[in-house]
């Protein structure tokens, strides 16, 4: 079937992190207060803030600039502000998040030239990602990232007293970049039967097919198994590469065992799973017919 101080920083048999998300404020009425900081503001996506002082949400130049801070946030307005070095906010996940991103910039006040954002990630108890930007011009938004999972990050200003900047736009990844890649499976090309008999000494053969969004050449052959015994391939010296259906996109072809697929008499589908070279989990599935 062809078918953000000191405390920020394989998809299958693991806890996938939580949901991709976006937090860039808009949709809060900003304080302009800086004794109003974030709290509970976002504990229905799982994003819960504190901060030692400040820490609040400020309108931008576009909202009048209340506070003179002379930054417009970098997606939107409204932006979180931070006046002196000592202040320090922690933003808790309920779950690990991917792909942690937010966006920095001066604001204005002193201009120290040493003077820097740091961000601590942690998982569990444990730092396990540091970074740290020195701040450019005011209103200049550059992103600062982390690199590994994170369930807590710490922002602190590192400088002199009375510097200001400003955070926004925080944006992760999570179960939607680390869904299985869907593979093009075709169980025993060729036929729409898929016919399997379950006792059959021999070896069935499985296609995955290239498409332009999809190079098969990105699957390592190590990884793959298939059906509900997860067998692997057959023959060691594979897998073959072809162009099935002569859309002009390489395709994949392997052989596996059939007894010892695991495929039963009741099964109406059988898994091709494995993983690409950069051990992104991929999954495809096709119809069988067993038979004895």
């Amino acid at each position: 079937m062809h078918s953000l101080s000191l405390a920020f920083a394989s998809l299958f048999f693991v806890v996938p992190p939580v949901g991709a998300g976006t937090i860039d404020f808009e949709d809060l009425p900003a304080a302009n207060d800086s004794s109003q900081t974030l709290t509970e503001e976002y504990a229905d996506r799982g994003v819960h803030f504190s901060s030692t002082d400040d820490g609040a949400t400020w309108s931008g130049l576009s909202g009048g600039d209340p506070g003179g801070w002379q930054v417009d946030g970098s997606n939107g307005p409204t932006f979180v502000g931070f006046d002196g070095g000592s202040y320090i906010a922690v933003v808790n996940f309920d779950e690990p998040v991917q792909g942690l991103q937010l966006d920095v910039s001066r604001a204005a006040g002193i201009d120290a030239p040493n003077d820097f954002v740091m961000l601590v990630g942690y998982l569990g108890d444990t730092v396990v990602d540091v970074a740290q930007l020195h701040l450019g011009d005011v209103n200049l938004w550059t992103t600062v990232s982390m690199s590994l999972d994170v369930d807590r990050l710490v922002v602190q200003g590192v400088g002199l007293q009375g510097y200001r900047f400003g955070v926004d736009n925080f944006r992760w990844v999570g179960d939607e970049s680390d869904e299985p890649i869907a593979l093009d499976v075709d169980i025993q090309p060729g036929s729409d039967v898929n016919r399997v008999r379950v006792n059959s000494q021999g070896v069935m053969t499985v296609a995955v097919y290239g498409a332009e969004e999809f190079d098969v050449m990105d699957l390592d052959p190590d990884t793959l198994v298939f059906g509900p015994d997860e067998m692997e391939r057959a023959h060691r010296n594979g897998p073959h590469f072809d162009d099935l259906d002569e859309d002009g996109f390489l395709d994949m072809l392997l052989h596996f065992h059939t007894a010892s697929t695991g495929i039963g008499s009741d099964d109406v589908e059988a898994c091709l799973m494995g993983e690409t070279w950069d051990g992104l989990a991929a999954i495809g599935c096709d119809a069988v017919n067993p038979i004895h």
